[in-house]
């Protein structure tokens, strides 16, 4: 049995069907395994946290439900409700007694700040996403004592953007445990990949929304039809979201609807990942996309937009990187891998070494814990 390393609260006050999720639940896990002890606390006004307790508990691992408010972000909230997120939350600092708490959602870091017993427990932040450098967030990143940048731009943005002292900045980029998400899809559409049989796979992951950049993804395909030189091909894009309507109509209007196909979420990522050839992501921005890592693992080459966590692809080794929002470049580089099975297997095989060695839960945790020893002074 592993001696103990120390006690660590997770404050998270999303537990929706992303990657920020799925983050919390393996971090944790992977700090138990090197001897920590991990508890979450979690938002019990979503009716989705039932499935991510389950989850929690079957990794062996204690949760705290609190009514975090949603109303607002950070300190624009009543004091009513600061109150009683301050009443719940220290009842459970006291009960669990951590020696730092961790957390990974600016809505958390009030209740961390008024729980953390006159500084008792330390506060870590994990930052997953740039965001705008207004006055809430400034006097919200007075609180933490130390900072882990999950991709290198979110460090440049923490040093440059809000001037925070390099002392408290660590770059830790997220590590995955295994192409499988932990999470319960929201939907699962059972269409199979029939359709696909004949041709290559470009599958791309991921909500349905604005930042995914799905609507540049069928762009780039309506370009790629059109090349006589472009081997058959399917674009399949497995999630689901608020924008299927409109990306739908994009492809009614590009006359892609035969070669792009929206599967909704599935079960068998893995699966998907090992009939696929190509993984695009065309986000307009990121933070660490999880996804990503696990099409590298399953040796798939990447073409993936230059934002936020681009140094998961080394450019011409890996995959490709360009810019977001360019379908012509998008559509270039994709077919530069269509037509060469050579380079998608160098790729492959570069990015599967690539991600092995630096994108584990193991390193992740033994980094986090790192940080840990150093803010509590062990």
């Amino acid at each position: 049995m592993k001696p103990e390393n120390g006690r660590v609260l997770m404050m998270t006050g999303e537990v929706r069907e992303n990657g920020l999720t799925r983050h919390v639940l393996q971090l944790a896990s992977a700090l138990k395994a090197q001897g920590w002890t991990v508890a979450i606390a979690l938002d019990s006004s979503l009716a989705s946290s039932e499935w991510f307790v389950r989850d929690a508990e079957h990794r062996g691992l204690t949760t705290y439900q609190l009514g975090f408010s949603r109303q607002g972000v950070g300190l624009v909230r009543s004091g009513a409700a600061l109150a009683a997120g301050y009443l719940d939350a220290r009842a459970m600092v006291e009960e669990f007694n951590p020696t730092v708490i961790h957390c990974h959602t600016r809505s958390t870091l009030p209740y961390a700040l008024l729980a953390s017993g006159r500084g008792r427990s330390r506060v870590v932040f994990s930052v997953h996403n740039t965001i705008a450098n207004t006055a809430v967030t400034k006097i919200l990143y007075r609180i933490p004592q130390k900072f882990v940048a999950t991709s290198e731009a979110i460090e440049v943005d923490l040093l440059e953007g809000f001037g925070v002292p390099a002392r408290k900045v660590h770059y830790v980029p997220n590590g995955v445990e295994s192409t499988t998400p932990d999470f319960e899809p929201v939907s699962l559409d059972k269409a199979d990949l029939e359709a696909c049989d004949e041709g290559l796979v470009l599958v791309a992951m991921g909500r349905l929304d604005e930042a995914k950049g799905f609507d540049v993804l069928i762009d780039a395909a309506a370009i790629l039809q059109a090349d006589a030189d472009m081997p058959h091909f399917h674009v399949v894009i497995v999630g689901e979201g608020e924008e299927r309507p409109d990306l739908e109509r994009r492809c009614r209007e590009t006359h892609t609807q035969d070669i792009v196909h929206l599967v909704g979420w599935r079960s068998d990522i893995a699966e998907v990942f090992d009939a696929s050839d190509v993984f695009v992501l065309s986000s307009r921005w990121e933070g660490f996309p999880l996804v990503v890592v696990d099409a590298m693992l399953r040796g798939l080459p990447v073409v993936r937009t230059a934002v936020s966590g681009k140094e998961q692809v080394v450019h011409g080794e890996t995959g490709f990187l360009v810019q977001p929002d360019d379908a012509v470049a998008l559509a270039a580089r994709l077919k530069e891998l269509a037509s060469s099975s050579k380079t998608r297997k160098e790729f492959g095989e570069a990015g599967r070494a690539r991600a092995e060695a630096l994108y584990t839960t193991i390193q992740m945790a033994s980094a986090t814990g790192d940080i840990y020893r150093t803010v509590a002074g062990k």
